[in-house]
């Protein structure tokens, strides 16, 4: 097996248990999401900070994706008024 081929499996090995780790942490990151927070921190990224940007961003999303709740109108006629 050529070095090539070992380092790929290694790295892919390597992968796969970072994977089960997210999952048991329930990180909720994908294996694609995880291979690019990997790829970041190899290339320098600082992890905490990289952490806190994902954590802001996965709140934004579940914001976003709560329906919006309006202000009742008191000109509505359909509250009911006492």
């Amino acid at each position: 097996m050529s070095n090539q081929s070992q380092s790929f499996n290694v790295k892919q090995s390597t992968m796969e248990v970072l994977f089960e780790m997210s999952q048991i942490l329930n990180t909720g990151l994908s294996q694609k999401q995880l291979q690019i927070v990997t790829e970041l921190c190899e290339m320098g990224v600082n992890p905490e900070a990289l952490a806190k940007v994902i954590q802001q961003l996965k709140a934004k999303q579940m914001q976003q994706q709560q329906p919006q709740q309006q202000i009742p109108n008191k000109n509505d006629p359909r509250i009911h008024r006492k």
